[in-house]
């Protein structure tokens, strides 16, 4: 027997009365595992959301270390001359989606900035014999 329209509807404002309802009793459950988590770890909001505050931070107060040093847990030695506990020194770098000068042209008009891989077109100039320099843009110093 075929169902009407109205039916149907019915049907479907019942089955999303149901998923509300599952939907609800889950998010409950994450919530209750999120907030032992953060008990635990003695996370902040700036942990999990980010934040100046949790780049700066090597572990949130309270968080237990058990004894195992800083080149362990992160898997790197700190570099000759650093101070112990310290964060070692990063290039300076430009905001994701900044336009950077170019670095290097030919005169197809073809564009370098000198970050990422070569292009193509200037990797096949230099293994026909031409240098990096014959495309460096003049006022511009690596």
């Amino acid at each position: 027997m075929a169902k009407t329209v109205d039916q149907i509807r019915q049907q479907i404002a019942k089955l999303q009365l149901q998923e509300q309802a599952l939907l609800a009793k889950e998010i409950d459950g994450v919530v209750a595992k999120i907030r032992i988590a953060v008990a635990h770890y003695g996370l902040t909001p700036e942990h999990i959301f980010g934040g100046k505050a949790a780049s700066k931070t090597k572990a949130a107060p309270g968080r237990k270390t058990h004894g195992v040093k800083a080149e362990a847990r992160t898997g790197s030695k700190p570099s000759k001359g650093a101070i112990a506990g310290s964060t070692p020194a990063r290039h300076a770098s430009v905001p994701r989606g900044t336009k950077l000068a170019a670095k290097y042209k030919d005169d197809a008009g073809n564009s370098w900035t000198g970050r990422g891989s070569q292009p193509r077109w200037l990797r096949a100039a230099i293994e026909s014999g031409r240098s990096l320099e014959d495309f460096l843009i003049r006022g511009i110093r690596s």
